[in-house]
C-alpha cells in the first residue's frame, strides 16, 4: 500500500507541473496580448483631413514657381504635419519648430512678392489690386490663428485654423499660377479626385 501511495503522490505531482508548464506562457501569452492592446490606440483623423491632404498634394511641386514656391513649402509641411497626426494633436516642440519655419518662410515670400515686378507692371499698366500679396497677407492670417489653436489646448479650434490655413495657401497658389499664365491646382486636384466616369458637374 505505501508503494501504490508512493506512486500516485509521484504521478499528482508529475501532473500539477505539467500544467503549470502548459498554463505559464499561455498567462504570460495573455499578459502580453493585454500589453499590446493597451499600447495600440486607434489614431484619430481630424474631420476633413483626407479632403484637405488631397488639395494640399494638388498644389504639386512648389519648386515650379521659383524661390517663392520654395518659401510656401514649410507652410505646407505644418498644415500637413496636422492633419496626419493623432486628432491635431500635435507636439509642442514639433508645433514650434515648424511654426517658426513656417512663420520665417512667409516673411521672406512676402518680401520677394513686394519686390518683384508683375508682368503687368513691366508692360506699363498699372495695378489697380495685387491678388499675389492679399492671397499672401491671408496665409500668414490663417497660419497665426493654427499656430495660436496648436498652443490653445482646444482640439475644437484646430480643424477650422488647419482648413483656413490650407484653403488660403491654395488660393496663393492660384493667384501666383495665374499672374504666370499657367493652370490653376484647385481645378486640377478636384478633376482628379472625381470617379472614373464621373462628371464635375460643367456642362460640356
Amino acid at each position: 500500500m505505501r508503494g501504490l501511495s508512493a506512486r500516485r503522490i509521484a504521478s499528482t505531482a508529475l501532473c500539477a507541473a505539467f500544467l503549470v508548464g502548459i498554463s505559464g506562457p499561455a498567462a504570460l501569452a495573455a499578459d502580453s496580448a493585454g500589453g499590446h492592446n493597451r499600447v495600440a490606440v486607434p489614431r484619430t483623423s481630424l474631420p476633413g483631413a483626407d479632403r484637405l491632404l488631397v488639395e494640399l498634394n494638388g498644389l504639386g511641386d512648389l519648386s515650379r514657381l521659383g524661390d517663392l514656391g520654395g518659401r510656401l513649402t514649410p507652410v505646407r509641411d505644418l498644415a500637413t504635419a496636422v492633419l496626419t497626426t493623432d486628432n491635431g494633436r500635435l507636439a509642442p516642440a514639433d508645433a514650434k519648430k515648424l511654426g517658426e519655419a513656417a512663420e520665417d518662410a512667409l516673411a521672406e515670400a512676402s518680401t520677394s512678392i513686394r519686390s518683384a515686378p508683375s508682368a503687368q507692371a513691366a508692360s506699363g499698366v498699372q495695378r489697380a489690386a495685387d491678388p499675389a500679396g492679399d492671397a499672401l497677407a491671408a496665409v500668414q492670417k490663417a497660419l497665426e490663428d493654427l499656430l495660436k489653436s496648436l498652443t490653445s489646448g482646444d482640439v475644437g479650434q484646430v480643424l477650422p485654423a488647419v482648413t483656413g490655413l490650407v484653403d488660403s495657401l491654395v488660393d496663393l497658389v492660384d493667384s501666383l499660377l495665374k499672374d504666370d499664365g499657367l493652370t490653376t491646382p484647385g481645378a486640377s486636384a478636384a478633376v482628379s479626385t472625381l470617379p472614373a466616369g464621373a462628371s464635375d458637374g460643367t456642362a460640356s
